[in-house]
């Protein structure tokens, strides 16, 4: 049964609280690296709450209860912050801990109770040397509580603590117990900044108006906005923790990018944490609209992710974006429903163009556009395979094959398959092993191995020297895009045989799912003629997209 009590209700149960030895052991004020620890923040919120006389409301508490034990099996480390600070406060009633972690430490504390404060300050005093890790960090926690409480009144304070401070109470079969541990706890350490911000937005909205004859009216309001922002809250944390939305958005935080986003959007400022998320709640109200402003965020997220072709053009536009990728995704959100300014975006990033030199509006620079001719260059070389082109071909063939995904299904697109790229290979159309050049008095194939001082003859063989110019085996008209798992499917086989394995329906192939490559793979036959014109096709077509021309010198034919 799960029941909102106070933490009096909670004690006059008068039972043994047990902490099970499957229980990590007691953390709370470890450091974090830029926010206040778990210590420090809910003596902050205590004192805020009793300064203001609010209602204070802590997460629930999950235990197994019996007709003598209370054990603990989600909520160990907060109570034993409040024992420690009762300790502190002096509290007379009677509060038997088991401390089954480790013997020490139940001893240390139940050698606390009825201690008057001086001496449990001395008992505290920090110790580099303490050999339990539970110790030092109950040590920690009383001198962290003795730091900010010690000018406030005891008395008032324990009051206060016994009465205001509510949780819910989750009593849960002793069957269970374990398995819900593991579920609740397998991957939890101290409180990260979404959980922090969640506590804090649900405490803001519970604040109380102070106008006792709406007092029945405000609670049941408050508790109905809580349970829905919860609600909200634990949907948002399902759709963040799929493996296809983490894997899209290269993000593991439980809340992935939500919150972190939200706060560089308003701020335009990168240094996120909960201390600097809490700047904005700083009443009710703001908590409300901030939230329904996350809220609009977060269905933001899913429309770019959800749509086929915003979710293509932003996949190709976030590779390689490095310290961009926050602005890159908040354009997308801030255009989601401008596909062809989204488009226009894509097409620089597809070069390496910037955010910043994307969105110039000065025109002498001209930065995107070099970056154009740039790649260009680089892709209308006579080897581009394994050379200062290689990067550039993966990355031009991938939006070449988006391009391909987002012309399906009447023009409203598919979703590209990004896994592929993450694992790709460049594959050569005609094998290198089946192409030769001149080198000297000896013949190479396209691997540089020495084929001998004979010229290969048949059909099956392509002659590097008789390509026009700007074309090879290596050229970015004999490459395509392949999934890595099928490079090793092709191997050296000849473009029959390639084509073969690739339209053998009877066998898994993810490279099927590539449309552009397919296109070339449909091709009846391929040779010199083919790759000339495939590579003419390729570049015609960059240089119509990007209104740009080469600058290099053709290479000659040696």
């Amino acid at each position: 049964m799960n029941n909102l009590i106070s933490l009096k209700e909670y004690l006059d149960k008068g039972k043994t609280f047990v902490i099970p030895n499957y229980q990590r052991g007691y953390v709370w004020g470890k450091n974090n690296k830029s926010d206040k620890n778990s210590v420090e923040f809910i003596l902050e919120t205590i004192k805020n709450g009793y300064s203001n006389s609010l209602d204070l409301f802590l997460q629930g508490i999950t235990v197994s209860e019996t007709a003598t034990k209370i054990e603990l099996i989600d909520g160990q480390q907060r109570t034993i912050f409040l024992y420690l600070l009762l300790c502190y406060l002096g509290y007379n009633g009677k509060i038997n801990i088991a401390y089954s972690v480790r013997k020490e430490s139940e001893s240390f504390l139940t050698d606390l109770w009825k201690k008057d404060r001086n001496t449990i300050m001395t008992i505290s005093t920090k110790s580099e040397e303490e050999v339990y890790q539970d110790i030092f960090f109950f040590k920690k926690t009383l001198r962290h509580i003795h730091k900010e409480l010690n000018d406030i009144n005891k008395e008032t304070l324990e009051q206060y603590i016994l009465n205001q401070i509510r949780f819910l109470y989750i009593n849960i079969p002793k069957e269970k117990a374990i398995k819900t541990f593991t579920m609740m706890n397998g991957s939890k350490a101290i409180m990260l900044p979404e959980e922090l911000i969640k506590a804090e937005m649900l405490r803001k909205i519970s604040l109380n108006s102070g106008n006792k004859n709406e007092e029945f009216t405000y609670k049941w309001e408050t508790n109905a906005f809580r349970s829905l922002y919860a609600r909200e809250w634990d949907k948002w944390l399902r759709w963040w923790n799929k493996n296809d939305v983490q894997d899209f958005f290269k993000v593991k935080t439980p809340m992935g990018l939500l919150l972190e986003y939200y706060y560089i959007k308003l701020r335009k400022d990168k240094s996120f944490s909960f201390d600097h998320f809490k700047t904005l709640l700083s009443n009710k109200k703001e908590t409300k609209l901030h939230f329904k402003g996350v809220r609009n965020l977060q269905k933001s997220f899913e429309d770019i992710y959800n749509n086929p072709i915003i979710y293509n053009l932003l996949g190709v536009s976030l590779k390689d974006s490095g310290n961009d990728k926050a602005k890159i995704i908040l354009f997308f959100i801030e255009n989601k429903h401008n596909i062809k300014e989204l488009s226009e975006f894509t097409k620089w990033r597809v070069v390496g163009a910037t955010f910043d030199q994307i969105r110039s509006e000065d025109e002498d620079l001209n930065e995107k556009e070099n970056k154009a001719i740039e790649t260009l260059n680089l892709l209308n070389q006579k080897i581009v395979y394994n050379s200062g082109g290689d990067a550039f071909a993966r990355k031009y063939l991938l939006y070449l094959n988006v391009l391909e995904d987002n012309k399906t299904n009447n023009g409203k697109g598919r979703k590209f398959n990004f896994r592929i790229f993450d694992k790709q290979s460049l594959e050569h159309i005609h094998p290198k092993s089946r192409a030769f050049h001149k080198d000297g008095e000896q013949y190479k194939d396209g691997n540089e191995i020495i084929l001998g001082t004979q010229m290969p003859e048949g059909d099956e063989w392509l002659n590097r020297d008789e390509c026009s110019e700007n074309i090879s085996e290596h050229s970015i008209g004999n490459l395509v895009l392949l999934d890595g798992n099928d490079n090793s499917v092709f191997g050296n086989k000849t473009f029959n045989e390639k084509k073969n394995i690739y339209f053998d329906l009877k066998t898994e192939f993810k490279s099927r799912e590539l449309l552009h490559t397919i296109s070339v793979f449909a091709k009846e036959k391929w040779g010199k003629e083919e790759i000339e014109e495939n590579q003419n096709k390729i570049i015609s077509q960059f240089e119509n997209d990007y209104k740009v021309k080469s600058t290099i010198k053709r290479q000659d034919n040696e």
